[in-house]
């Protein structure tokens, strides 16, 4: 075994271990985007043809909603970036650890897979 032979395996265990974990980001990311967006888009549209000021009632919850949701949607994203952290710290010790254990199999000496850092 090669240390390209390590890459690749680390490589393709990355690949199969969070193609469907970044696209989960990815689409969470694009539709609450969307969604905090249209509440921004709401609120400048609104103040530029002049339907609210700052006093209004309704101004004032529509940004107090938008502060909310943006705040909310920045906390799920960073916990489904963990997620996706942990998801590959498990394939890259687990394809190099095999990768030795492979090595070191035939003589007895494993070696026991790390901890898992703290994020």
């Amino acid at each position: 075994m090669t240390a390209s032979d390590i890459v690749t395996k680390v490589l393709d265990a990355l690949r199969q271990e969070l193609g469907d974990g970044l696209s989960a980001i990815e689409d969470f990311a694009k539709a609450q985007g969307e969604k905090l967006a249209n509440i921004a888009l709401t609120l400048a549209e609104g103040r530029i043809d002049g339907d609210f000021d700052e006093a209004d009632i309704f101004y004032q919850r529509l940004l107090d909603r938008l502060e909310r949701r943006t705040a909310l949607f920045a906390r799920q994203l960073v916990q489904m970036a963990a997620l996706t952290i942990e998801q590959a710290w498990n394939a890259v010790a687990g394809a190099i650890w095999d990768a030795i254990n492979g090595l070191l199999a035939g003589i007895g000496l494993p070696l026991s897979l790390p901890e898992q850092p703290s994020i």
